[in-house]
């Protein structure tokens, strides 16, 4: 019965067999071990029967070896149409290396020209292509996009002005022009130097100007600080004082204040990744996948995946076929408990590290006071009061 369950699978044939007497066939049938089923019979010395196609050898020479008539009507199942198909092997390989030929061809670049540029950078871009897998005669089924392409250029080369990168097909041209050298700096048109918040001021670096405050004074945010405009003849009165222009420049650092809130979580999970990972390749075309390598579950308990794709082309023409590249790396969940300390010392370094981040390495944090404190769902908020040292002028054209 098992046998007969799988006869789709290993395939089976429909057949005639023709003798007196009849019974001889299927006595010799029996005798072999030959499974026979939907055993129609057309008269007293003619029948109609199925088998399996493995089977067929051996019911030949029966009827031969009885002077039967045979005759197979119908043959079907997957063994036969793979055997079918086997036939045809010759035909099938010749069209699979052609489009694997076209394929790879389509996916080759033929030519890379790069112009605009003087021949040391020149050599330069054409070693970073070459670095990106960009060159005559490379694959580029992984490469990069343009976009990436120009990118990683211009950030290594701050020379250029621009470049651009076209792929036309198999070729890439790439169009780049330097940088010129920078014209000589305008005069500085005059200014003053105000206040752009209030504080008290601590210290002065002045290179130009006349100064109007100084060090202890509480300034208020708009208040001049160095004036632009200098009073050459101090003892003169005001219609022959003679007075010159200019842009004052220095700085002015003052103790300013702000008020900061912040919290932390006394609970918290994070996510590390462990290095190890399993990478799927497949195609996709609509909603169909077509593995290509590793098809094995990740033994992992949680993962990470990323995933990159690559439209496959042939010659000039997009093919709704993409190649997927998907990584599932090895993730490892790590949960935090700290104490109400811990906590609070993590959101006052947080807080600290934000402000300084906001004021720039010119600025000094002095010191912190804690206004408030609180501890509710799980978190600890705190309301901080900074003292920060910091450069408060601010340049503004003297009408």
């Amino acid at each position: 019965m098992n046998r007969l369950q799988g006869r789709h699978i290993i395939g089976n044939v429909t057949f005639t067999i023709e003798g007196e007497p009849l019974v001889d066939f299927f006595y010799e049938a029996k005798r072999n071990n030959i499974p026979l089923w939907d055993i129609h019979l057309l008269g007293k010395t003619k029948a109609e029967m199925k088998a399996y196609v493995t089977d067929l050898k051996r019911i030949e020479q029966i009827a031969s070896d009885l002077n039967y008539t045979f005759s197979v009507r119908e043959r079907e199942g997957f063994f036969v149409h793979l055997l079918s198909f086997w036939v045809k092997k010759e035909r099938i390989i010749t069209v699979i290396f052609a489009m694997l030929f076209l394929f790879f061809i389509s996916n080759t670049i033929w030519n890379v020209t790069i112009t605009g540029v003087s021949t040391p950078i020149e050599n330069e871009i054409e070693r970073m292509l070459r670095e990106m897998g960009i060159y005559r005669g490379a694959f580029v089924l992984n490469r990069a996009d343009v976009d990436e392409v120009e990118t990683n250029i211009k950030q290594a080369l701050p020379e250029l002005l621009y470049i651009n990168v076209k792929k036309r097909g198999t070729i890439y041209e790439i169009e780049a022009k330097e940088k010129q050298q920078p014209l000589e700096k305008r005069v500085a048109s005059p200014s003053h130097l105000v206040a752009k918040k209030s504080g008290i001021i601590k210290k002065m670096l002045i290179k130009n100007g006349q100064i109007v405050v100084n060090v202890n004074d509480f300034v208020k945010k708009g208040d001049l600080l160095v004036s632009g405009i200098i009073d050459l003849n101090e003892n003169e009165d005001e219609e022959n004082k003679e007075k010159i222009t200019m842009r004052a420049e220095g700085k002015v650092y003052a103790n300013t204040w702000y008020e900061v809130t912040v919290s932390s979580e006394l609970f918290t999970v994070h996510e590390r990744l462990e290095g190890d990972f399993i990478e799927h390749r497949y195609l996709t075309v609509g909603n169909f996948t077509l593995p290509l390598f590793n098809f094995k579950k990740p033994p992992y308990t949680f993962t990470e995946e990323s995933i990159q794709e690559k439209q496959l082309k042939l010659f000039e023409r997009t093919l709704p076929i993409y190649y997927v590249k998907k990584t599932i790396y090895d993730k490892e969940l790590i949960e935090i408990k700290r104490t109400e300390t811990e906590a609070k010392q993590l959101a006052i370094e947080h807080a600290l590290f934000d402000l300084q981040q906001k004021l720039g390495k010119d600025a000094e944090i002095l010191k912190y006071y804690i206004l408030h404190e609180a501890k509710e769902n799980g978190k600890v908020k705190l309301r901080l009061y900074v003292s920060t040292l910091e450069n408060i002028a601010q340049s503004v054209p003297i009408e």
